[in-house]
């Protein structure tokens, strides 16, 4: 089956746009009110609990008693901070990875591979693999 949409361009290059078209495609937004009242008490409580199970793994104590700081004293100045940084460093909570996220970079680089490999291997390309001192052959 992929000889035949291989060797058919029109129906390669159909596919092929389509795929692409796909891939384009924006996000959809949505529009809404937007709540002009900023530091409700809830918004504070929300984001407290967010950052304080963020402290409370078992990792982030690790590296905190590593460094020599209490978790008490990183409470206090936390809870001390306006609405809108902590709703900053709460955010951070949620995108930092405690010992790395290296899993995303090796899929991806595993993916390119893959990749190259399989338009390598549908245009039939060869590599030859010969030493450097080798005398170039004359057909």
């Amino acid at each position: 089956m992929l000889s035949f949409i291989y060797k058919e361009k029109f129906c390669f290059l159909f596919l092929l746009s389509v795929a692409i078209f796909l891939g384009i495609k924006p996000n959809s937004g949505y529009a809404g009110w937007v709540d002009s009242r900023t530091g409700m008490p809830e918004e504070k409580d929300i984001y407290l609990n967010k950052i304080k199970s963020f402290l409370e793994k078992e990792r982030t104590n690790y590296y905190l008693k590593r460094m020599g700081i209490d978790k008490e004293v990183i409470l206090e100045r936390i809870a001390q901070l306006d609405p809108e940084k902590l709703k900053e460093l709460a955010l951070r909570c949620d995108m930092f990875k405690v010992g790395g996220g290296a899993g995303g970079i090796l899929l991806g680089i595993l993916i390119l591979v893959l990749l190259i490999i399989a338009v390598l291997y549908f245009t039939n390309y060869t590599i030859k693999i010969e030493p450097r001192d080798a005398i170039p052959r004359r057909y």
